[in-house]
């Protein structure tokens, strides 16, 4: 149901005798023709009911979708468990901690309304730790695992937040072109052209 204007509400009810949104606008007795003032009681009345069920609805969508978001950062911070039991990733790891200077990336890209934000939006916690954050999925190439280039330091809130395509600040949904920019942000347009030059040669065979 739409939030319609009282003159359509008028309107619908006119050419078909029926109060819009049926139960939303309470009980009518068809025989018994309303004038303009009984009409707009009924149509501030589906207006109250309308606002009450949009905003459960909202809640319910807003609950399973947090949920699903809570579902899939706990898997992907297990994967962040499993990768520190991997002696050659937890080697990649240190080299990329002492060349990001155990700073994260993101962060050191944020203007300070951003910062704020993000301080406001994220646990504090989760802003300490410091992830390796692949930039090409390891889905999208195996081959770049490994690749330092490939991987940068992020707090684990964003990270999950990218790998989630949600905005790094806001956790807001986002689509893969917005996932691509926030990294040519963070470690710049030079690098994420290499590391597709990279892909695009594994893919075709010329690398192994």
């Amino acid at each position: 149901m739409e939030n319609i204007s009282f003159e359509k509400y008028k309107l619908y009810y006119d050419e078909n005798n029926l109060l819009y949104g049926g139960s939303l606008s309470g009980y009518h007795n068809k025989n018994k023709v309303l004038n303009n003032k009984q009409l707009l009681t009924k149509y501030n009345k589906y207006k109250s009911r309308l606002a009450i069920k949009n905003e459960k609805i909202q809640t319910i969508m807003e609950d399973r979708y947090n949920k699903m978001v809570s579902d899939v950062k706990n898997k992907i911070w297990e994967k962040e468990e499993e990768k520190n039991r991997d002696e050659e990733w937890v080697s990649l790891l240190g080299d990329i901690r002492i060349r990001d200077q155990y700073e994260c990336q993101l962060l050191k890209c944020l203007e300070d309304h951003e910062k704020k934000t993000l301080h406001q939006k994220a646990p504090e916690h989760l802003l300490r730790i410091l992830d390796g954050a692949h930039i090409i999925r390891r889905s999208a190439c195996l081959f770049l695992y490994y690749e330092q280039k490939n991987v940068s330091l992020i707090n684990r809130y964003s990270h999950s937040a990218l790998d989630l395509y949600c905005d790094p600040i806001t956790y807001h949904p986002i689509d893969a072109k917005q996932v691509v920019d926030w990294w040519i942000r963070i470690i710049g347009k030079e690098r994420y052209i290499w590391l597709l030059n990279r892909k695009d040669s594994y893919d075709r065979g010329e690398l192994e």
